[in-house]
Formats: C-alpha cells, sequence, structure tokens
C-alpha cells in the first residue's frame, strides 16, 4: 500500500496489544494502530477508512464473534483477523463467518505472513471491484432494462420487449395478464412492503428484490420505480424499471466462495501441523509398544490405538485434499475389497427400508488411487442416495470395466437409487462448493467427490429423472493389469541395521525427536537433535563431517525447514536431507525446495516409514 496501513486493534490486554503493535511496525511502515477496548469504541471506529482489523477472540464485555459480525455488517470488505489463547470450533466457525485468519498466540510466528496476505488479498479484491464495477457500468448502459407501467394493485399496465425477455413471456397480451405481488415477485409479503415505501417516500432507487421467471426461475434485480399521481394526490400509476442482475450475484457468491475455501485451506493447514504432531508420537510408540507387549490383551488394544490414529491421519488428509488440492498417496490399486468393504458398511448402517443391490465385475483392471479418497467417493454417494429415498428404496452399486478406442482403459463406477431425482435446475450447480438442498447439508460432499475424481484423471457424469432416481457414473483410468493385488510393503523388521551412522533430528515436538531417537538407536543409528532450525545449523556445524543424513520437519519456529536446509546445503553442497511434513506431498515439496532432498515423510509415519525414507 503507498499510504500508511490503518489498522484498528481491539485488544484489552496492554501486553498483547504491545507485542501486536510491535509485530507491525517491524512489518508494515508507519502503521497508524488505533487500539480500542469496548464495543462503543470499536463501533465508532469502524467509521473511520480502515485496512485492517485484529481482535482479540476474548475479551471482558465483549468477544471477537460479535466484534466479526458487528465489522461483516459495517465494513465487509476490510479483513479480519482473529487472535486467540485456544483453538477449537470457534476457529473454524470464525471462519465460516468470515474471518480472515485465526491466529494461535502460542503459534504467534503465523501473524507477521497472515497481515501480509490479508492486506495482499484486501487489495487485490479493491482491484478486482473496482473493475468489475467499471465493467458493470458499461454493461448497464449497453444493455435494455424491463420498463414497465403498474396500477396501484400491481396490475401490469404496459411493459416493454426487454421485460418479455426477462420474464419469459411468448407475448405482450399474456404478460399483462400478470399481477406484480402474484406472478413477478417470490414473495408477495415482499411486494407489501416495496408498496409502503412507494406510498411513503414516493419511490424506489436501485432497490434488490427478488423475482420469478414464468417457469418459476429466480431472479435478482434492482427496481427504481416512482409513483404518478393525480391532482388531488391520490395514487395512480407505478412507472417502474428492473435491471436484472441475477448473473452479477452469482459471480459475487461464487468468489465469497472461493474466499472462503482459501481461508478454509489456511485454516486447515494450521490444525493439520498441529494435530499431526500429536499423532506422530502415538502412530510411532505404538509400533515400539507392540514389539515389547505381545500378549493378546495388549495387541488388542495398541492394534485399536494404532486403529484410531491412522484413521484420524486419513480424516487430515481428507481436509487437506479438500481444503487445498493436496493429493492423496496413490498406489495400483483393486477395487474389488474396497468396495466389497464398503457394501458391508452400507448394509449394517443403513436402513433396513433401502435395499442394496451390487454387481462387481470379477476380472477388475486395477487403478492408480488412493484407497481412502475412493472409499469416501463410494460413501458419499450412496449417503446421498440414501437421504433421498427416506422412506425407502434401491441402491444399486455396479463396477465393470470399459475399453474406449480413443482414451484407453477405464474402470467404470455407478451409482443409482430410486429416490425423487434432482430438479433439473439444480443439475448444474450440484457440484459447486456450498450448494446443497439439505437443511443441514455443508454442500460440501459432492463437491468433494468431483474433486477427488478430478484429481485421479478421470471425470463424473450424472443422470436424474423427478420421481424416478439419479445415477452417477464415475470413469477412473485403468493400469489394464488384470485385478490381483499390490504386493504388502515390508514391514520395519524388514529394514537392515544401522552401523553408527550419525543422523540429525530437527523437529520442535519434543515428542516426536525422542521417539525418532529411540527407532533409529534401535535399529543401530546414532543420533543428534535439534529443537529448531536455528540450533539444527548450530549442531550441523559442529558435527558436519560426522553427520551422514540429517531428518528435519518443515514447519517450525524461529528458523523453518526451508530455511534450514538452504543454509546446510551453503555449509555443505553434498547434504542429504529427509523433510518431514503434515502439509504437503513430495511432488509439491520437491517443486518447492528441490537440491538435497532426497525423501519426504508426511505426518504421522511409523517407523517403517521412516526406516524406508532413510533408505
Amino acid at each position: 500500500m503507498t499510504n500508511p496501513a490503518h489498522i484498528l486493534l481491539l485488544e484489552d490486554n496492554p501486553w498483547d496489544a504491545e507485542l501486536i503493535q510491535a509485530a507491525l511496525k517491524t512489518l508494515l511502515a508507519n502503521p497508524r494502530v488505533v487500539r480500542v477496548e469496548t464495543e462503543t469504541a470499536f463501533r465508532e471506529a469502524l467509521n473511520e477508512d480502515i485496512d485492517l482489523i485484529i481482535s482479540d477472540y476474548s475479551l471482558p464485555s465483549f468477544d471477537g464473534k460479535r466484534a466479526l459480525a458487528m465489522a461483516r455488517d459495517l465494513r465487509p470488505n476490510v479483513p479480519f483477523i482473529l487472535v486467540s489463547g485456544t483453538i477449537g470450533e470457534e476457529a473454524i466457525d470464525s471462519l465460516l463467518a468470515g474471518a480472515t485468519d485465526y491466529v494461535l498466540k502460542q503459534k504467534f510466528s503465523r501473524f507477521a505472513p497472515a497481515v501480509q496476505r490479508a492486506l495482499q488479498e484486501a487489495g487485490e479484491r479493491k482491484a478486482r471491484r473496482e473493475a468489475e464495477q467499471a465493467l458493470k457500468k458499461s454493461e448497464v448502459e449497453e444493455s435494455r432494462d424491463t420498463l414497465f407501467i403498474a396500477s396501484s394493485d400491481g396490475n401490469l399496465i404496459d411493459i416493454n420487449p426487454a421485460g418479455l425477455k426477462m420474464f419469459g413471456y411468448s407475448s405482450k397480451e399474456e404478460i399483462l395478464r400478470a399481477n406484480i405481488g402474484r406472478d413477478i415477485y417470490r414473495s408477495a409479503r415482499r411486494w407489501k412492503e416495496v408498496c409502503s415505501l412507494l406510498e411513503a417516500h414516493g419511490y424506489v432507487e436501485d432497490l434488490e428484490v427478488e423475482l420469478k421467471r414464468r417457469d418459476g426461475a429466480r431472479l435478482i434485480a434492482l427496481e427504481t420505480t416512482t409513483v404518478a399521481s393525480n391532482e388531488e394526490g391520490n395514487v395512480k400509476i407505478f412507472h417502474g424499471t428492473w435491471r436484472d442482475v441475477t448473473k452479477h450475484r452469482e459471480l459475487e457468491a461464487q468468489f465469497l466462495r472461493s474466499q472462503r475455501m482459501e481461508s478454509l485451506g489456511s485454516l486447515a493447514g494450521g490444525i493439520a501441523h498441529d494435530l499431526n504432531n500429536v499423532l506422530s508420537p502415538i502412530v510411532m510408540g505404538v509400533e515400539i509398544l507392540k514389539e515389547k507387549h505381545t500378549d493378546p490383551d495388549s495387541m488388542r488394544y495398541l492394534v485399536m490405538v494404532d486403529t484410531c490414529a491412522k484413521r484420524g491421519a486419513n480424516l487430515l488428509r481428507q481436509i487437506l485434499m479438500f481444503a487445498r488440492g493436496v493429493e492423496g498417496r496413490r498406489t495400483p490399486l483393486s477395487l474389488i475389497p474396497v468396495f466389497e468393504a464398503a457394501d458391508k458398511m452400507i448394509r449394517h448402517t443403513f436402513p433396513k427400508s433401502i435395499e442394496i443391490v451390487t454387481d462387481i465385475a470379477r476380472d477388475l483392471w486395477r487403478v492408480s488411487a488412493d484407497k481412502t479418497q475412493i472409499e469416501q467417493v463410494l460413501m458419499n454417494l450412496c449417503v446421498n442416495a440414501r437421504d433421498a429415498m427416506p422412506d425407502g428404496g434401491r441402491i444399486t452399486i455396479s463396477v465393470r470395466n470399459e475399453m474406449d478406442e480413443k482414451s484407453g482403459p477405464y474402470v467404470v463406477v455407478e451409482v443409482s437409487d430410486t429416490g425423487r431425482g434432482i430438479p433439473p435446475k439444480n443439475l448444474p450447480k450440484i457440484f459447486d462448493p456450498f450448494f446443497s438442498t439439505k437443511q443441514t447439508g455443508t454442500g460440501l460432499g459432492l463437491s468433494t467427490v468431483s474433486s477427488i475424481v478430478r484429481n485421479h484423471g478421470g471425470f463424473i457424469d450424472v443422470d436424474s429423472v423427478l420421481e424416478q432416481g439419479t445415477t452417477f457414473t464415475i470413469h477412473l483410468p485403468a493400469l489394464h493389469r488384470g485385478s490381483e493385488e499390490v504386493p504388502v510393503t515390508p514391514g520395519s523388521s524388514d529394514f537392515p541395521l544401522g552401523n553408527g551412522e550419525l543422523i540429525l533430528v530437527v523437529d520442535d515436538e519434543a515428542a516426536v525427536r525422542d521417539l525418532v531417537r529411540t527407532i533409529l538407536s534401535n535399529y543401530g543409528y546414532r543420533v543428534a537433535v535439534a529443537a529448531d532450525g536455528i540450533e539444527g545449523v548450530a549442531v550441523y556445524s559442529k558435527l558436519r563431517d560426522e553427520i551422514r543424513l540429517v531428518l528435519t520437519d518443515l514447519d517450525m519456529p524461529r528458523m523453518n525447514g526451508a530455511e534450514l536446509i538452504r543454509k546446510l546445503e551453503r555449509i555443505n553442497p553434498d547434504v542429504l536431507v529427509v523433510s518431514v511434513s503434515g502439509l504437503i506431498t513430495g511432488d509439491s515439496f520437491g517443486q518447492t525446495i528441490g537440491g538435497p532432498v532426497h525423501a519426504v515423510l508426511q505426518k504421522p509415519f511409523s517407523p517403517a516409514d521412516l526406516l524406508r525414507a532413510l533408505h
């Protein structure tokens, strides 16, 4: 920004306020920071020209949630960052309510990039709004609005040809039989409100109203209407215009949804990093305990803990995949056991009023796929089918091979139901994020399905007939090698022992460092540890002639893994590095760092994953 940034800070704690102001002065050139502590002062400050709002989540008489609602109402285009000492459901609620970011005080290193990103995105949005407004003005000047004359009770007296096209009538005679409150407005109550405004003020200007086409399709229009009276002042007729802004509002809504997805992606990344650090010691610790406690009771509980931890890891990968488009771990996969397991689950959990029919070819070709994501696709489609049949019906799941002469082999998955079907007007929107016809739906299910299928190189089609049912058809590229299973990857016990090689482990989580050191020590390696990048550089500089490999986390305070790797490469161009992260895949990391990174571990990882990366 060319002018100093004007920042509104809602914070009652003097120490926290001083910390935030110091960070802002380091980050920005001469920022103007206005600090307030009360709701009244906050509301008054919103009347000024503000570039950014920063708010504590918990205050004695006022909280960040109410402040966010007030800011979204009075200054909807100003980015809003919440700072809190805890993270939970309120974080996701805040992002969904429109907050730009949510920063933990314990993870204050995220504050500076959050402020930079918020100000940059706000500037870009402002530039886009100005461009869109200029384009909209040009389009309006060249377009023809609907012009109408109506009686005070809403009967149309005259209308121009643009009105016929806008509302879908074939002739002027036909549309002149319409009544505005009954046939044009979606809500008769809203028409009465507009009439009251006209009677009170004599006109309305650029009033946004919801109208409807003859076929029932929703229209959004800006209405400008004036009242014509006779000499005695009695209301006679309305002269008005309707400007169709439906497409513009839909584009605005789509833009807001995409912005919300970006915010969710940022939040998901932070949550995934913290939770993966929690899960990593559990996954590694269970494997160590399995070797020490082999009795049946202990093994049963350890397997249970291991299964739950890995389910949590899979859930985190799904969240990241949806929010950031992260690809899953793909392997040559036969869909037969995947669909057989899903079939058992569905039969046990779905109502008995729903019949399940499966037709799975026994000679299915394999596909390159992430098993967890394919399971998610199938379950989402089956749950949608179940919800479409509240009174019962039949779900049919079929899987077959199909050879296309032009594009090659596919495995085709069809999920059909005998439910109420999808209205034709909704079909083009069912894969849009946040589009849902369910009162309790998130609108993310089919959007996630479509994203997963596309990321696997496939495509999805839908065919639906009202009151007859819906069929989703998925085409996944096949490997065309038959349906045999992929050999199981050897466990940790199959890895050769080390020979006293020194491994430097750099991670800010003490539990991760300790367990990695235990595992590597058990396999014959020596281990040096560091709690962050700065300490890692110091240890490596001291022991560079002994250290054979560096295992480093990417997301650390003070100095992150990427910067550490660059500094190590300057010390020793031949340094070997295995990177660790819960946020990105190996492919995307290689594109970001490259050079000395020879392997990538995704948290949480097992001892076998760790040893495999070393070899």
